[in-house]
Parts: structure tokens; sequence; C-alpha cells
């Protein structure tokens, strides 16, 4: 179990250097938020956790490589009336100062339901569960002008309950977690598909049976040499399996 966080949390996401961790934690009016907390070293436990995405509804953070930009999703009826869940983003200039006010991604976000958001290393694609795609994985690309309009990752969607994705930087491999049948534990399972190439479509899907319990498993990050997972048993704790 990874050391140091704070009892409840889940959804840790790691910069490169895996020295700093960003997770999503209800505070004492049971409301979601983003915090990090940061640790010397990989063996080492977090040390203690500041908020970093505070106001309203803030879960299941993701950030850039470079730490200068921040995505996560949430209900926000009163500040984002008319909708359900969205993903929104806050940025910086520098690491040394908080994240500004977040906006709601409104190029990629529908009018209904949209969540689990990962983003890639450099930026530059974001993937999500989105209501507009027909509940289902679906990844939005920026090119340079913003975010457009999610489409489908049709591959990985069994219809049947498919979040958390977790993308290695080079975008070849991703881990999510599943309710599809076969993944040899229950609830939520760990699932794995790899790619030769990143335009082409993700193949060779399977379990990752040795994790997968009889609770819930949910994907939090994978390292980008790919030997270490990070995942959490709502209820139980963060976990770190290597190989």
């Amino acid at each position: 179990m990874v050391a140091g966080l704070p009892a409840g949390s889940t959804y840790l996401r790691l910069t490169p250097d895996h020295l700093t961790g960003y997770f999503q934690l209800a505070n004492d009016a049971g409301t979601n938020n983003v915090y990090v907390a940061q640790r010397t070293d990989e063996s080492a436990p977090f040390g203690s956790a500041a908020v970093a995405i505070g106001d309203d509804d803030a879960r299941q953070p993701a950030v850039t490589g470079d730490g200068l930009a921040i995505y996560f999703w949430g209900y926000r009826p009163t500040t984002d009336p008319g909708h359900g869940d969205d993903i929104f983003y806050a940025s910086r200039a520098t690491t040394a100062v908080p994240f500004g006010s977040p906006t709601r991604l409104t190029t990629v976000d529908s009018d209904s339901d949209d969540s689990s958001p990962f983003i890639r290393e450099d930026g530059k694609v974001l993937y999500l569960v989105s209501d507009t795609v027909g509940t289902g994985f679906a990844r939005s690309v920026n090119t340079g002008a913003g975010f457009g309009a999610p489409t489908p990752v049709t591959e990985l969607s069994s219809g049947v309950g498919d979040i958390d994705p977790a993308v290695t930087p080079d975008d070849l491999v991703v881990y999510w977690s599943s309710k599809r049948t076969g993944g040899g534990g229950g609830d939520y399972d760990i699932w794995v598909a790899t790619r030769q190439q990143a335009g082409d479509v993700f193949s060779n899907l399977r379990p990752v049976s040795e994790l997968n319990s009889a609770s819930a498993e949910h994907v939090d990050f994978i390292t980008e040499d790919r030997c270490s997972i990070y995942f959490h048993r709502p209820g139980v704790g963060i976990f770190v399996a290597s190989k």
C-alpha cells in the first residue's frame, strides 16, 4: 500500500519523477477535492497533503507532465447549472504557484455526463468517459487550437462499465477498470490493451488477473516504463504493484 496518504485517498496521479502526487479526497464537509503531496523518493512515504483544487466538487485529477495544467471532473450545479458531470481544467504559469480558477472544458463536454479524465503526459490527448459517444471511452486531441470534440475509442468500450483509463506517455499501453465478464475478480477489474503505433486500434485486450480480487479495483496511474501500476480499492487504500 502507498504510505503517507490520508485515509480515503483515491485516484493518485504522479508527476514524471513520481515524487509529487495529486489525488482525490473528501473534505470535512463531504465534498471531493484534489490534494497534492510530495515524497523524497519512490520508497518514501508521502508528506503532508495540501489542497490543490478545493472549490465545489473536484474528482479524479489528471496532470500534464510539466505540472502546468490539471484536468478533473465534478458535478457543480451551483457554478455550472444545466449540466451533469463535466470535465474541468485549471492552469498555472509555473509549478511554484497555485492553479488558477477551474474552467469547464466546453469543447469536450456534452450536456449529459463526462468523467474519468486522463491527460497524456505531453498534454495533447485527453481520454475520458463520455455520454457524447454513447457512454464509453473517448479521446480528444489538442492540435494547438484547443481540444476538439471527443471521438469514440470503441475497441475499449464494452457497454457494461468501463472507466478510469490510464495511458503510458507513448500512448501504446492503456490500463482501465471494467465490469465486463472475464476479469477474474469481481465488480470492477483491471484490464490492459496495447498497440504498435499511437494511431493504431488498441488490441490484445486482457485482464490483469494477478491484481484483480473480489473487491473493486480502480486504475490510478501507470509508469512510463510500464513496470509499476498504481490502483485503489475503495475503502481499503491505494496500492502499487511492480514487475
